[in-house]
C-alpha cells in the first residue's frame, strides 16, 4: 500500500535551532512517553521516544527526512486508529507543537542530555559595561535585566545592609552600636571588612548549621510510636563545627556519608556519620525490625537523591518511572551503595574526660599499691582467703567453636575466645554453635560481656522501648548425636528482666520460650551463667549448644564466651568474679602478674568490703519508700532532693539507703554511696560534707521495671546525744527531667521543676520486706577504690554507621513494587547508567559512592550546592525545585550563572565561605528590596532579580532574634538539646515521655539549633512558622503567614518573657524606650512619624494602667511594677509584633 501525503509549507519558527532539552524533551515527556518511555510495563508497540536509538527503529524518525519519517505521518494523521498521540489519551498536539517536531526532525532529530546531567561548564561572563557590576554574578544578572528592558534597583541604605549581612551569615541582628559602627564607617571596604568579620564568627556555623540540619532530617528522639530520645546532638555539634572551620564541601560530604571508612578514621569522622543515623527508629512491640530498616534505607536513599544528586527517588523505588532517569533496578542498587552497614553507638570522650579518665586510672593504681603495701594484715588476710577459695574454685576452660551458623546475626570469635554478633537480629535469633571437647565436660558456663560497639556496651544487642544493651536468653539447649543432655540447678549471677517476671537461671533449660534469663539493669557489666550438666558429656565427642532468643522485640547478645569444665563437684557462680576464680583454680602455677592482678580484686572486692564490728543499727518504722508512683513502673531515672538545715554540725552520722534498682546519694553534691541491687542496702557513715545553715541530700535514682522505691535515713548524733533523723517520706521533692544531671548545680539548690514525692509503702512492707535487716546491722567503711571507680567520667554517647565486614555484606534485594514483603533478584551496588563515569571504577562501596558524589564526575553535586546557598539568600533558587533538578523540573531562571557559580564553586577548593562572600559582595545582593508597581507587574516573584531579597525569617531565627534583642541570648554552644518554654498541651497528644520540663539558666534563652527535637510533637514555636519535625528530608521550607504566627508572637510564654525582659532593663537604664526598643528590634532609627506613633501608643498604655485597666503586675510578671514598667513591655510587645521584626530588609 502507498501512503499519499502532502506535505504542508513549513512555516519559519524561527533561525534559532531547536532546543532539545527545553522544548522537545517536555513535549515528548507530556505527549508520548506514557505508551513510548522508559517504563516497560506501560510501553506499548515495543517502542521507546525518550532514546534516540529506540525512536531511530523502523523508519520512526529518520533524521533530517521528515516526509519520511513515520513519527511526522502519525502526528499528522486523521484516522483515528492512526494518529498520535491517540484520541482517548486526550494529550492532543496542537498545530504549533507539530511544526516544532516536524522542524526538529528536519534538523537532524538530536537527543541532548538533561541539562543537569551534563558537567556544567563555566560561560564567559557578558562584559561589565557598567560601574554597578561589581563581580561576574552581576555581569549575568544585568545582562539578562537588559533583554527584559529592566534595570537594577538603588544598593539598600546602610542599616537594612548591615542587618541583612547580619540576618543571612549569623542569623542574629546587629545590636545598634554594631550597626552604627558600620554606616559611620567611611572606607571603601568598609563593607569587605564587616564581611570577612561575620563569616569567622562562632555564629557562624549554628546559623547554617540548622539550614543542613533539616536536610539531615536531625531530630533528638526517635520517631513512630514511641518517639523516646535519642542521643545524636554529638552529630549536631560535628556540623557547626565543621562549617565554622569552612570544611571543604567534597570533604564535608565524604565524613557524613563514610567517615567511619576512611584510612584512621578519628573519632570525630565517625561522629560524622550520624548524617544518616537520623532516621526514624520503630520500638513498637511485635514489628519486624527488618522491615523498618529497609524503610530507613528507602530514607536514606531518598536524602541522598534530594541532597547531593538533586533527585527525586521515591517512583524508582516502586517501578521504572516515564519520567524518571532512575530505574527500579538502579533504585535498589543506590540503596546496596548505602545499606552495607551496621548501626553502633560510639562512646565519646572528651579531651577533658579522657584526662580525668587516665588520671583517675592511676590514682586507683597508686591507691591498690598504698594500701596492699601500708595494711599490716593484709597479706596474712589474702594468703588465708586464697588457701581457702582456692579449694572452691573451679577450672574452667573457654570452648572455640568447631563451626556456627545462625538464622541472620553474623558471629565472630574474638582473641579472647569469646564470640562478638554483628549484623541483623530478629525477634527470635537463634546461635547454633558446634564444639568439640578433649575433655570430658560435666558444665558449661556462658559469660555475657560488655563492648563498646554494642548499644548501651551490652551485652544484648537490643534496642526497644529504650532497654538499650539488654537481651532475653530464651533457652540453652545442648545436644550430641541427637541426643539433648539435660541442664541441673543452673546458677547466676544476677537475673531480672524489664518488665514482668521470670528471669532466674533455671528459666533456660525449661523448654518454655517465653520465659528465660536476662540480666536488664545490668548494662555494660559482665555476668555468667553456670549450667551443671545430670550427665557429663564423654571426651572427644562432638556436641553442640543452641542459643535461642526468642522475645517480641529483638534481644540476643552481643559478646559472650562459653567454657567448660569437668570438676566432679557441683560447680556455682563465682561471686567474686571469673578471672579472681581463674587465677585460684591455677593454684600453684599462676603467674606472678596473675598473682598481683588476684591481690588487686582481693582488695578491692573482699578486704575493703569487709563490715566493721556489729553493732546496734536501728531503721525507724516511719522510713517509708518513695517514688513518683505507685505500683509496676516503667524504665526511668528520677532525681529527689531533701533540704534540711543544722544550727551545728554534727559529731557524727550515718546514712542507710537502697533503691529497686538502684541509686548514688550525694550530700551538698559530694557523692556519699551507690548501691546496684535493692536487696544490698548500704550503711555508711559521714563526716566533713555537713555545713551550718541549708543542706540538701539528693539521689539519683533509677528503676528498670516493675516495683519502685528510694528508702532513706540520715542519722546526725549532736553534742548534746541527741540523734536527729531524716527520713524519706512525702516531704521530699522529685523531677523526672534535669537538663545537666551530670553537673554539680541541682544538687545544692532547690530542685527544678520538682513535685512532691509519693509514698508507696513503709519500711517492712511488702515488696521489700525488711531487707535482712538484724537490729546488730554491720557497717563497713567506704571503699576508697570503688569512690575512686564512681568518679570515673561517664562518655556521652551517639549513633553512628560502621561498614560491614567483607565476609558478611548484606545483600540488596530488589522489592517488587518497592514493598518490604516481596523480594525478587539480588541487585548489584553501584550509580545510574545516567551519570557517566569518567575515568573511574563503579563505586561498590559508601566510601566510593561518597568520593563519587563529591567528585566533578558527579554533574549535580555542585550545582545543587550552589543553588541551595542561593536560596538561602534570595528566597529562592535559581532553580525554583530545590531539591530536583530532574527531567520534570524547570529549566533555570538563569542557567549561564548556576553553571558558572557551580564551576567556581569547584574552584575555589568547595568552600562554602567563599561561595558566601561572593554572593553577598554582589551588587545583586545590595540592592533594594522595595518594589515600584510597575516592576511588581513585569516580575512579580523577583526571579530576575532586579530588587534585592526581603522574606519572613524561619521560626528559629524569630526566635533568636528576639533572644538578641531583648539582651537575653546565650553564647553557650553545643551540648545535648535544651528545653524552651512551650505550652505544655502541645504534649498532650503525643506518644512517648509527655513531660516538657522548661530549661532553667542559660539553657533557657540558648540559640534554637539547640532546641530539642521532639518528632511527633515538634517544638510549638517553629511549626507555627513552618519549622520541620525531623522525620524527612526537607529541602526547601514553605513560608506562610497566618493569624497563629501573630497570636504566637503576641501570646507565647517566651516571647512575652522577652518583651518583659527588653521592658524592665529599658526601663532601669532610664533610656528612651521608643527608640532604644524600636533599634534593638529594628537596628534602624525610626522616622519621626513613627516615633510620634509609638510614643502615643505608650502613653495611652500608660494611662490605661494607671486607671486600672490593665495590672501592671500581670503584663510585667512583677509585683512591683508601676504603670510605666508595664507599658515598656506593651510598647516592647508591640514593636516585636512588626512585620518589620520577622522579616529581612
Amino acid at each position: 500500500m502507498v501512503r499519499l501525503f502532502i506535505l504542508p509549507a513549513l512555516p519559519l519558527l524561527t533561525l534559532q535551532a531547536v532546543d532539545f532539552n527545553k522544548e522537545v524533551r517536555p513535549l515528548l515527556a507530556s505527549k508520548c512517553y506514557a505508551c513510548h518511555g522508559p517504563d516497560e510495563e506501560g510501553r506499548k508497540a515495543k517502542l521507546r521516544l525518550d532514546l534516540r536509538e529506540g525512536a531511530l527503529k523502523n523508519e520512526v524518525i529518520v533524521p533530517g527526512k521528515v516526509e519520511e519519517s513515520e513519527f511526522h505521518y502519525r502526528i499528522r494523521s486523521d484516522d483515528p486508529e492512526e494518529i498520535m498521540p491517540p484520541p482517548e489519551s486526550h494529550a492532543t498536539l496542537t498545530e504549533k507543537e507539530k511544526e516544532l517536531l516536524e522542524k526538529w526532525i528536519k534538523e537532524g532529530a538530536e537527543y541532548d542530555k538533561h541539562w543537569a546531567f551534563v558537567a556544567p561548564v563555566a560561560s564567559d561572563p557578558p562584559a561589565k559595561g557598567s560601574e554597578w557590576v561589581r563581580n561576574e554574578i552581576d555581569s549575568f544578572i544585568i545582562a539578562n535585566l537588559k533583554k527584559h528592558d529592566l534595570k537594577p534597583s538603588a544598593q539598600a541604605d546602610g542599616y537594612s545592609l548591615v542587618r541583612r549581612l547580619y540576618l543571612d551569615l549569623v542569623g542574629l541582628p546587629p545590636t545598634p552600636e554594631q550597626a552604627d559602627a558600620f554606616v559611620g564607617d567611611i572606607r571603601p571596604d568598609a563593607y569587605e571588612r564587616l564581611v570577612e568579620e561575620l563569616l569567622v564568627s562562632p555564629h557562624y556555623g549554628e546559623k547554617w548549621a540548622r539550614e543542613w540540619l533539616d536536610l539531615a532530617r536531625y531530630a533528638d528522639s526517635n520517631g513512630y510510636e514511641k518517639d523516646r530520645p535519642r542521643n545524636i546532638w554529638p552529630y549536631r555539634d560535628w556540623v557547626i563545627r565543621a562549617l565554622n572551620a569552612d570544611m571543604p564541601y567534597d570533604q564535608f560530604t565524604i565524613e557524613q556519608l563514610a567517615g567511619d571508612m576512611l584510612p584512621n578514621a578519628t573519632q570525630e569522622q565517625k561522629t560524622a556519620t550520624g548524617f544518616h543515623r537520623n532516621t526514624q527508629l520503630n520500638e513498637e512491640g511485635g514489628i519486624d525490625p527488618l522491615e523498618f530498616r529497609f524503610y530507613a534505607a528507602v530514607d536514606r536513599v531518598a536524602t541522598t537523591g534530594t541532597v547531593w544528586m538533586g533527585l527525586t527517588t521515591g517512583c524508582a523505588q516502586c517501578h521504572t518511572h516515564k519520567y524518571d532517569p532512575i530505574t527500579h533496578d538502579e533504585y535498589f542498587g543506590l540503596m546496596g551503595l548505602l545499606d552495607n552497614v551496621d548501626e553502633p553507638d560510639l562512646l565519646l570522650y572528651t579531651d577533658a574526660q579522657t584526662k580525668q579518665k587516665s588520671d583517675l586510672e592511676q590514682q586507683i593504681d597508686d591507691k591498690i599499691k598504698e594500701l596492699t603495701e601500708n595494711n599490716a594484715d593484709f597479706d596474712q588476710a589474702f594468703a588465708s582467703w586464697r588457701k581457702t577459695e582456692e579449694k572452691k574454685a573451679t577450672p574452667w576452660g573457654t570452648l572455640k567453636p568447631d563451626s556456627m551458623k545462625t538464622n541472620l546475626p553474623k558471629l565472630e570469635i574474638m582473641e579472647d575466645g569469646s564470640i562478638f554478633s554483628s549484623g541483623d537480629v530478629t525477634k527470635r535469633d537463634v546461635f547454633d554453635l558446634n564444639f568439640t571437647s578433649k575433655q570430658p565436660i560435666t558444665a558449661l558456663r556462658l559469660e555475657v560481656l560488655p563492648d563498646d560497639r554494642l548499644p548501651n556496651r551490652g551485652p544484648g544487642r537490643c534496642y526497644y522501648e529504650g532497654r538499650k544493651g539488654d537481651f532475653f536468653l530464651s533457652e540453652f539447649i545442648v545436644k550430641s548425636k541427637g541426643r539433648k543432655f539435660r541442664i541441673s540447678n543452673p546458677s547466676s549471677t544476677y537475673g531480672k528482666i524489664s518488665v514482668g517476671s521470670g528471669a532466674s537461671a533455671s528459666n533456660v533449660s525449661d523448654g518454655i520460650g517465653s520465659s528465660g534469663w536476662s540480666t536488664s539493669g545490668q548494662e555494660g557489666k559482665a555476668n555468667h551463667l553456670v549450667l551443671p550438666l545430670e550427665k557429663s558429656i564423654p571426651a572427644d565427642t562432638p556436641f553442640s549448644v543452641r542459643l535461642l532468643f526468642e522475645r517480641h522485640f529483638a534481644a540476643s547478645l552481643g559478646r559472650f564466651r562459653i567454657s567448660a569444665t569437668s570438676t566432679a563437684n557441683l560447680p556455682t557462680v563465682s561471686k567474686i568474679g571469673v578471672k579472681a576464680e581463674h587465677i585460684l583454680s591455677l593454684k600453684e602455677t599462676a603467674k606472678p602478674k596473675d598473682l598481683s592482678a588476684l591481690r588487686s580484686i582481693y582488695l578491692e572486692k573482699v578486704y575493703l568490703e569487709r563490715p566493721a564490728p556489729t553493732r546496734n543499727a536501728i531503721v525507724l518504722k516511719n522510713t517509708q519508700w518513695i517514688w513518683n508512683a505507685k505500683g509496676n513502673r516503667p524504665r526511668e531515672t528520677l532525681y529527689f532532693s531533701k533540704q534540711f538545715d543544722l544550727k551545728e554540725l554534727p559529731q557524727s552520722a550515718e546514712i542507710f539507703f537502697t533503691c529497686d534498682d538502684d541509686v548514688e546519694f550525694f550530700l551538698n553534691g559530694d557523692s556519699i554511696g551507690t548501691t546496684d541491687l535493692w536487696s544490698k542496702p548500704v550503711t555508711t557513715p559521714i563526716k566533713t560534707l555537713f555545713r551550718k545553715g541549708v543542706n540538701f541530700l539528693t539521689a539519683k535514682a533509677s528503676n528498670q521495671a516493675g516495683p519502685a522505691g528510694l528508702i532513706a535515713q540520715l542519722s546526725l548524733k549532736l553534742k548534746n546525744g541527741n540523734v536527729q533523723r531524716i527520713t524519706s517520706d512525702q516531704s521530699w521533692k522529685f523531677s523526672s527531667q534535669l537538663s545537666n544531671p551530670q553537673t554539680k548545680d541541682w544538687h545544692t539548690r532547690v530542685l527544678p521543676n520538682a513535685k512532691t514525692a509519693v509514698v508507696v509503702g513503709k519500711y517492712g512492707d511488702g515488696p521489700w520486706g525488711k531487707l535482712n535487716l538484724p537490729k546488730g546491722n554491720p557497717s563497713k567503711k567506704p571503699n576508697p577504690i570503688t569512690k575512686l571507680r564512681n568518679r570515673l567520667p561517664r562518655p556521652n554517647h551517639t549513633l553512628v554507621m560502621l561498614e560491614r565486614p567483607p565476609d558478611n555484606p548484606r545483600p540488596t534485594l530488589l522489592r517488587h513494587r518497592g514493598e518490604y514483603t516481596s523480594p525478587k533478584h539480588a541487585v548489584p551496588a553501584g550509580i545510574p547508567e545516567i551519570f557517566e563515569l569518567q575515568s573511574r571504577k563503579e563505586p561498590v562501596n559508601r566510601l566510593e559512592f561518597a568520593r563519587w558524589l563529591a567528585s566533578p564526575d558527579n554533574p549535580l553535586g555542585d550545582r545543587v550546592a550552589v543553588n541551595r546557598a542561593w536560596r538561602s539568600f534570595f528566597g529562592y533558587g535559581l532553580i525554583r525545585t530545590n531539591g530536583d533538578f530532574g527531567t520534570q523540573a524547570p529549566a533555570p531562571d538563569h542557567p549561564e550563572l548556576l553553571d558558572w557559580l557551580a564551576v567556581e564553586f569547584r574552584k575555589n577548593g568547595t568552600s562554602l565561605k567563599k561561595l558566601h562572600r561572593l554572593i553577598v559582595t554582589s551588587s545583586t545582593y545590595r540592592q533594594d528590596s522595595k518594589a515600584s508597581p510597575s516592576l511588581l507587574e513585569k516580575d512579580p516573584q523577583n526571579r530576575l532579580l532586579a530588587r534585592g531579597p526581603r522574606f519572613r525569617l524561619s521560626g528559629e531565627l524569630i526566635r533568636d532574634h528576639m533572644l538578641k534583642a531583648s539582651g537575653k541570648l546565650s553564647a553557650k554552644m553545643f551540648g545535648p538539646g535544651v528545653y524552651p518554654p512551650q505550652p505544655l498541651t502541645v504534649l498532650a497528644h503525643a506518644f512517648g515521655n509527655k513531660s516538657w520540663n522548661a530549661s532553667k539558666g542559660e539553657d533557657r534563652y540558648r540559640r534554637s539549633v539547640y532546641t530539642f527535637i521532639k518528632r511527633t510533637a515538634p517544638f510549638a514555636g517553629f511549626m507555627t512558622f513552618d519549622g520541620t519535625s525531623g522525620e524527612n528530608c526537607l529541602a526547601k521550607r514553605d513560608r506562610s503567614n497566618t493569624p497563629l504566627q501573630a497570636l504566637a508572637l503576641l501570646n507565647d510564654e517566651m516571647f512575652l518573657e522577652l518583651a518583659r525582659a527588653a521592658g524592665k532593663e529599658v526601663h532601669l537604664q532610664k533610656k528612651d524606650p521608643v527608640l532604644t526598643l524600636f533599634r534593638r528590634f529594628l537596628t534602624r532609627p525610626p522616622s519621626t512619624e513613627e516615633r510620634e506613633a509609638l510614643q502615643a501608643y505608650l502613653d495611652r498604655q500608660i494611662e490605661r494602667l494607671s486607671r486600672g485597666e490593665l495590672k501592671p503586675s500581670e503584663i510585667a510578671a512583677d509585683k512591683k511594677a508601676n504603670p510605666e514598667l508595664a507599658g515598656k513591655v506593651l510598647l516592647a510587645r508591640a514593636i516585636m509584633n512588626l512585620d518589620e521584626a520577622l522579616t529581612k530588609p
